[in-house]
């Protein structure tokens, strides 16, 4: 079996890291056929050095679990 980082471009179920940000999810839809668009789904952050900081993390996770192209998305290194 070939880890899920293996191919390019993403499928459903394939990690891969939003360009803006640096945060890594998994693609859960894929639509489009000349242009892909990638509905990726970015994991909240468990831990975080306080409640305020913690309560961000979040939301940016929240934000960027969104359609994205090709051009917006990278491989996780």
């Amino acid at each position: 079996m070939q880890p899920p980082t293996s191919h390019w471009p993403p499928d459903e179920g394939t990690l891969a890291r939003e360009r803006e940000h640096g945060l890594v999810g998994t693609v859960i839809q894929v639509k489009g056929v000349y242009e892909r668009r990638f509905r990726l789904k970015v994991p909240p952050p468990e831990t975080a050095r306080d409640d305020a900081a913690l309560k961000r993390a979040r939301a940016v996770a929240r934000r960027a679990s969104r359609w994205y192209g090709l051009n917006e998305l990278e491989p996780p290194s």
